[in-house]
């Protein structure tokens, strides 16, 4: 099997992996301005202190959604810096 990467692929991987990222960053700031509905959650209930709603609302909605929002930040640190290390040890091109 071939070992050549394609830089292509790493970088569409890349573009992924920001977009993902940065649109569930946008989906929590929403969240945050938000008003509680029967099927949109909010962080209204880190005012109330009723800490089983709290526990309910981490356990249920923060914890998994938040997987969202850690796997791609590392997913971005790990492609661009195999990005710049390919770059890096890339000759220069000459024009």
């Amino acid at each position: 099997m071939n070992k050549v990467r394609d830089p292509g692929a790493t970088v569409v991987a890349l573009i992924v992996s920001v977009s993902t990222f940065v649109k569930t960053c946008l989906y929590f700031m929403i969240m945050l301005n938000g008003t509680p509905t029967d099927t949109v959650p909010s962080f209204a209930c880190l005012s109330t202190w009723d800490m089983d709603q709290c526990k309910t609302f981490l356990l249920s909605y923060l914890i998994p959604n938040g997987v969202w929002i850690v796997v791609p930040l590392l997913v971005i640190y790990t492609l661009a810096s195999q990005l710049a290390r390919a770059n890096a040890l890339a000759p220069p091109k000459r024009f």
